[in-house]
């Protein structure tokens, strides 16, 4: 029992320790969820303090949004209340200028009314279509071009009469040189063609090769020379020179019938002859009186050298013509190029020199009234620096006479005529005497007095769209552009308009900052712009610049024609008198003495082909002046005496060059070779 009942105690501490262990779990599970709770309780707290925190903030910001709102509410008052005064007051101000607007817009509609009648009463308009040669750019650039064709028309004429004068003495020097030959060949058998084919070939073949050499130069380098001086003048786009065929082939077959031509003449009177002759050499010509011997106060006076300087000049008639007219042609040819020279650079400084002397132009605001104009003149006066200004109205007209019409034509009316002398000098082109601008007529440029064909006393039509005849009183002189004067008191007559200046000329000191008076008077209330008076002309000297390399292709041609023209009748006298000289030479001749005796002979004919070309060119210079003129400039007539001295100073100088060459050629000739006989 007492086993049992340990045995029952056992078990029941058993039981008891399990019930505490469980005991103990559940009071460990207790706490755990105790703590639990507490964390939440915490985390609990924490939202909660933000939950207020939040709602104090919002609270503050519903405050401020209150207070913003109550102010943009007083705001918004004030500019109803601003808002509710003016329709107010435009409301009165619309009732009490109800009425004047009630009749404008009567007035209005019955205008639109009565234009709308007047446009039911208009004609059906009439339409022009124009091509593009109506523009004024394209017309002139034609008119330009034209110029050029026409001057392209004369030199070549020259160059080819010379070139065949030329070729003429090259052959004959050639066909002499070759008599032996030919005389061999046709004591042989052969014919005439058969001997002249020889010759015919060489001239052919050079022709050919300096044709189509000369072609490709003139097509390709001269084209892109004369382009570059008028894109001065024009934008030209770039321009396409191709190889012309046409005119390659125009040229060969001139060159060709001139050096063919030439020799089978050369040929022909050596053909005649006999072959016994043609073996031997040329008899020299026979010596006889010239007409000087006649002049014996003079003849007798002549050295004997002298002497038979002159008696050989005229024992060769032909060479000594030939001389002449191969040097006047090319001396006139130079004096054309430096008297067109001249003609083109002296526009710039007689035009914006000594015809418009004002420093330079300013332009007013449009549509001033007569006292704006007059007061900004007096602005224009009372600025440092200025001496003189004049008021001028221009615009741009058109002037007719007959049939002739000439556009863009400058139409200037001064305000006080007698004053326009200090700003713009009109002068009579002939003899340079003071022109007056006087009611009653205008005074008109001469080279609008050229293009209508009018003189003074005759009546031309002026103006822009409606036209009013006037007078022509007189011509001033001018180079560029077209020029029309009139008094005020004729402008307002023909055209019903006082002519209110639109253009103030003025005239600056000496020691003045040109730039600086500029400046201030661009300043000036009324002053649209400024223009100096060198930008004109130094516009123009550029122009000028570019026109001169043509004029420098002209004299550098001529003068290259004038070297080959005297070299080659040189060498020609030389080789056909070579038994004379070395004859001389034997004789005890010294070679300065031999050359002189061949140099005073081709410097005699010289001269007098150069004082012949120099009385040519006058004539010819004028044709190309005239010739060469555009319609918008007027070149300076007349040739300066630079011009000649430089023209007879470069045919001097070839004549001494081609001495030079000449001297040393007779200082080889072998006197034994060339007195050898020819037997």
């Amino acid at each position: 029992e007492a086993e049992s009942q340990y045995q029952e105690g056992q078990a029941g501490l058993a039981q008891m320790r399990e019930a505490q262990e469980a005991g103990e779990a559940e009071y460990a599970s207790g706490e755990a969820q105790l703590k639990d709770a507490e964390a939440q309780l915490n985390d609990g707290r924490a939202t909660l303090d933000d939950s207020r925190r939040q709602l104090e903030n919002a609270r503050a910001e519903l405050r401020d949004a209150r207070a913003e709102t109550e102010a943009e509410l007083q705001d918004a008052l004030a500019e109803l209340n601003d808002g509710e005064a003016e329709y107010r007051d435009g409301l009165a101000e619309f009732e009490s200028e109800k009425a004047d607007a009630e009749a404008e817009i009567a007035d209005a509609e019955a205008e639109i009314d009565d234009a709308w009648d007047e446009l039911a009463d208009l004609e059906k308009p009439e339409w022009y279509v124009l091509d593009r040669s109506s523009f004024p750019g394209v017309g002139t650039i034609a008119d330009d071009a034209d110029k050029v064709d026409a001057i392209a028309a004369v030199f070549p004429v020259f160059f080819v009469l010379v070139a065949a004068l030329v070729c003429l003495t090259t052959m004959t020097r050639m066909v002499e040189e070759e008599r032996t030959q030919i005389g061999t060949f046709k004591a042989l058998g052969f014919g005439r063609r058969d001997v002249m084919f020889k010759f015919l070939l060489y001239a052919a073949s050079a022709s050919v090769i300096g044709a189509v050499a000369g072609s490709i130069l003139g097509l390709k380098l001269l084209p892109y020379v004369i382009i570059s001086c008028y894109s001065a003048m024009y934008p030209v786009p770039y321009i396409l020179a191709p190889i012309r065929w046409g005119y390659i082939a125009g040229c060969l077959v001139v060159s060709v019938l001139c050096t063919c031509g030439v020799t089978v003449a050369t040929c022909y009177s050596e053909m005649i002859t006999v072959p016994a002759q043609l073996m031997r050499p040329k008899a020299p010509k026979n010596g006889k009186r010239i007409l000087l011997e006649r002049v014996t106060f003079f003849w007798k006076r002549l050295p004997f050298s002298g002497k038979v300087t002159f008696r050989n000049l005229f024992r060769y008639k032909s060479r000594l013509l030939m001389t002449i007219i191969g040097v006047s042609g090319c001396t006139a040819l130079m004096l054309t190029g430096f008297g067109l020279r001249y003609a083109i650079s002296s526009i710039s400084t007689l035009q914006y020199g000594e015809i418009f002397t004002y420093s330079g132009s300013l332009t007013m605001e449009d549509n001033l009234t007569q006292e704006r104009a007059e007061t900004v003149m007096e602005r224009v006066r009372g600025t440092d620096g200025i001496t003189g200004a004049e008021g001028l109205y221009s615009k741009s007209a058109d002037a007719a006479s007959g049939e002739k019409t000439v556009g863009e034509v400058n139409l200037y009316v001064p305000s006080d005529p007698a004053a326009l002398g200090d700003f713009i000098q009109l002068r009579d082109p002939d003899t340079g005497e003071a022109v007056a601008l006087q009611d009653g007529g205008c005074v008109i440029t001469q080279k609008l007095a050229k293009l209508l064909g009018v003189s003074p006393g005759d009546r031309i039509s002026v103006g822009s769209g409606e036209m009013a005849e006037v007078t022509v009183s007189a011509i001033a002189e001018g180079y560029v552009l077209h020029y029309v004067y009139l008094t005020p008191g004729d402008y307002a007559a023909l055209f019903s308009e006082e002519p209110v200046p639109s253009t103030i000329l003025y005239t600056v000191e000496e020691d003045a900052d040109e730039g600086g008076v500029n400046r201030a008077l661009l300043k000036l209330s009324g002053v649209q712009g400024v223009v100096d008076q060198s930008f004109y002309s130094d516009a123009f000297d550029d122009l000028v610049s570019s026109l001169n390399m043509i004029v420098w292709v002209l004299i550098g041609a001529a003068a290259a024609l004038a070297v080959i023209v005297l070299y080659n009748l040189s060498n020609i006298n030389v080789s056909e008198r070579v038994r004379e000289l070395a004859t001389i030479k034997v004789l005890g001749f010294y070679d300065r003495e031999v050359t002189g005796y061949i140099c005073r002979e081709n410097t005699i004919a010289a001269v007098m082909g150069m004082l012949l070309g120099l009385v040519v060119g006058i004539g010819f210079e004028e044709f190309v002046v005239s010739t060469a003129e555009v319609d918008v400039v007027m070149f300076v007539r007349g040739i300066p005496a630079s011009a000649f001295l430089l023209s007879a100073a470069l045919t001097l100088l070839f004549i001494l060059l081609v001495n030079v060459i000449v001297h040393f050629s007779l200082k080889k000739i072998d006197m034994v070779e060339s007195l050898k006989s020819v037997e």
